[in-house]
């Protein structure tokens, strides 16, 4: 899909699985040719179990990394109860 912005210029969009791509995302970064299901610190694992290290967290994650332990105890805790 094509994007046009008000100067006239134009970016390609990939699409989500969803079809919802081009909806939520600003055209910026290109998005991964895979589909992170699950992290862990600095790593992030694809829907096929493949393992990658996250270089780019610092776009969407903290400094605390995905899942840190401390942040979920305190984030989930509440609806555990």
């Amino acid at each position: 899909m094509t994007v046009s912005f008000p100067d006239g210029t134009t970016a390609t969009v990939v699409a989500g699985t969803d079809g919802s791509w081009s909806v939520w995302m600003v055209p910026v970064f290109a998005p991964a040719n895979f589909i992170p299901v699950r992290g862990e610190g600095s790593r992030i694992w694809d829907q096929e179990n493949k393992e990658y290290i996250d270089f780019a967290g610092g776009i969407a994650v903290n400094a605390l990394g995905h899942a840190h332990p401390v942040a979920v105890c305190r984030f989930s805790s509440p609806f555990l109860t």
